[in-house]
C-alpha cells in the first residue's frame, strides 16, 4: 500500500452509520453589519456539527464557533451588499431563503429636508436628502410612519407626513442596515394653525335690516375645516333662510372651489358645513337678512354703539374648536 499523499482527505464511515443531517438555518440574531465585517452573529437552526463552516455569500466567516446542533456563533467577514449565510457540513449546505440574508451596509444619514414643518393633519410632502436610502421601508416622524414613500435613489426619497400632535420630532429613515441617528437636519415640527376672520362689515343697520359679510381663512397649516357656527350679539337676529335670500359663500382657495355648503339656522345661530372637510380653506360669506332691533338701531344712530362683536366657532377634523371674535364697526 503506497504511503498517504500529503493533503489527501480520507473519510471513513461504518456501514450502519446514519447519514449526516442536512443543516437548516432558521434565523440570524442580527441581519446587517458594516462592510468592514466584524459583526457577531448567532445562527439558529438544526443539523449543525463541530466541523461546520459558514459562508456569507462566497466569503467564509471570519470565525465559526460550534455551540450546539441548533446554534453556531460566527463573525461576519468583510463584504458588500446582500448575502446568504450558508452552513456547510458533511450533510451538505443549508438551503438559502429570506431568513438567512445578511446585509453589508451602513445605516442611512439625513443631510437635508425640503421642509421642516407641516400641518398636524398630515399630508405635507417632504423631500429627504442624504445617503443609504436604498431599500428603505419606513420613514418615521417620531412614533408615526410617513405615507406614500418613494425612494428615488440612494441619496433621495420623497414622503408625506402623517397626522401627528403639535410639536417637534425627528425623522428617521429605516433600512435593513439600521436607521439614521437624530440630528438637527432631520427635525420636523407639526403646527396647528388657527383660522382667522377678517374684512367684516355690517351695512344697513339704521334701516333695521342689515347685510353681514366676512372672510374666513382656515389657516395654511390648520387641519381641514368641518364646520363653522356664527353667533350674534344682543339686538341682532337672523331671518329664516328663504329661497329669495341670496346668501353668498365664495370660495377663493385653490382646490376647494367645487365645495358645496349646507346652511342651518337654529336658536339664532347660523351653522355652515362644507360638503367635505377642506384644508387651507378661504371663503367669504355674505348674509343679507340680519334683523336689527329698534333699540340697537337707535343706539347706533346716536353713536352710542360703534362696534358689534360676533362669535365664530370653527371645528376641524381633529375635533378641535376655535372661537374667533369678529368685531364689526357700525
Amino acid at each position: 500500500m503506497p504511503p498517504p499523499q500529503v493533503g489527501l482527505t480520507l473519510t471513513l464511515s461504518c456501514p450502519d452509520e446514519a447519514p449526516a443531517p442536512h443543516p437548516v438555518v432558521q434565523s440570524l440574531s442580527i441581519r446587517e453589519g458594516p462592510p468592514a465585517g466584524g459583526t457577531a452573529v448567532v445562527i439558529m437552526g438544526s443539523g449543525f456539527t463541530p466541523a461546520s463552516t459558514v459562508t456569507f455569500g462566497s466569503r467564509p466567516a471570519a470565525s465559526t464557533t460550534y455551540v450546539s446542533p441548533q446554534m453556531l456563533a460566527v463573525v461576519s467577514p468583510a463584504g458588500g451588499g446582500a448575502a446568504d449565510v450558508v452552513v456547510h457540513t458533511a450533510g451538505g449546505a443549508s438551503t438559502t431563503s429570506s431568513v438567512d440574508q445578511f446585509l453589508f451596509g451602513s445605516p442611512p444619514t439625513i443631510t437635508a429636508m425640503s421642509v421642516h414643518n407641516g400641518s398636524v393633519a398630515g399630508g405635507t410632502t417632504v423631500t429627504v436628502s442624504g445617503s443609504g436610502f436604498t431599500g428603505a421601508t419606513v420613514v418615521a416622524f417620531g412614533a408615526a410612519s410617513g405615507r406614500d414613500l418613494q425612494v428615488k435613489s440612494d441619496t433621495k426619497l420623497v414622503v408625506r407626513s402623517p397626522a401627528q400632535s403639535a410639536g417637534t420630532v425627528d425623522v428617521e429613515v429605516q433600512t435593513a442596515a439600521g436607521a439614521n441617528g437624530a440630528g438637527s437636519a432631520d427635525r420636523f415640527t407639526f403646527v396647528a394653525g388657527k383660522p382667522t376672520a377678517s374684512r367684516a362689515s355690517l351695512s344697513g343697520v339704521a334701516k333695521r335690516r342689515a347685510r353681514l359679510s366676512f372672510t374666513l381663512a382656515a389657516g395654511l397649516q390648520a387641519p381641514a375645516l368641518k364646520s363653522l357656527i356664527l353667533g350674534l350679539p344682543r339686538g341682532l337676529t337672523l331671518s329664516g333662510l328663504r329661497k329669495h335670500l341670496s346668501m353668498a359663500i365664495t370660495v377663493t382657495s385653490a382646490g376647494a372651489k367645487q365645495l358645496r355648503f349646507s346652511v342651518k339656522l337654529a336658536r339664532g345661530a347660523l351653522t355652515i358645513t362644507p360638503s367635505r372637510a377642506a384644508a387651507e380653506l378661504k371663503l367669504t360669506i355674505s348674509y343679507p337678512a340680519v334683523e336689527v332691533s329698534a333699540k340697537l338701531a337707535r343706539m347706533v344712530k346716536h353713536d352710542k354703539v360703534k362696534t358689534l362683536a360676533f362669535v365664530l366657532t370653527t371645528t376641524d377634523t381633529g375635533h378641535r374648536t376655535t372661537k374667533l371674535a369678529l368685531k364689526v364697526h357700525v
